[in-house]
């Protein structure tokens, strides 16, 4: 049974403490494709957006009950986040380098190479015209069209 804070007491586990519950192993599953999905398209994500994408998947899956507190700040809690973390070891997030060192280190020959050869595949695999390519660079923007009804897009 999940309470208000969003932990599961299930009294048939042996473990003294409460575990966050608030996905199917199916639906966690679908979470880390995307995380990992993500990073090879070099769009890595940080904890912050990481947090406001789960919330925003919480609210549109039929029949998830995730905590009320992550309405408050229309994020996912970090509780949440570092649970998520441990039950899946093959993710890691890093915190960020400062841009100019990051841009300098990232920006070599092979990055580039890499980052063009996913495009071409992408561009192959699904025959996208000029038209149809866009340039999405903020988070937020994304989610809009994630979450629109069909008869918005």
């Amino acid at each position: 049974m999940i309470n208000d804070d969003g932990y599961d007491n299930d009294p048939k586990e042996n473990s003294k403490y409460a575990t966050r519950k608030v996905f199917l192993t199916s639906e966690e599953n679908m979470l880390v494709n995307y995380l990992k999905q993500c990073s090879n398209m070099n769009y890595c994500l940080t904890y912050q957006q990481i947090r406001v994408f789960v919330y925003g998947y919480a609210k549109v899956l039929p029949g998830c009950k995730y905590p009320e507190k992550w309405n408050l700040g229309k994020k996912a809690g970090i509780e949440w986040l570092h649970g998520f973390m441990k039950r899946h070891v093959t993710l890691s997030l890093r915190k960020p380098e400062s841009t100019s060192l990051a841009r300098e280190i990232g920006f070599n020959k092979t990055r580039v190479e890499e980052f063009f050869l996913n495009y071409r595949n992408v561009l192959n695999k699904y025959k996208f015209t000029p038209n149809r390519i866009f340039n999405l660079d903020e988070m937020n923007y994304l989610l809009k069209l994630l979450y629109c009804k069909p008869h918005q897009m």
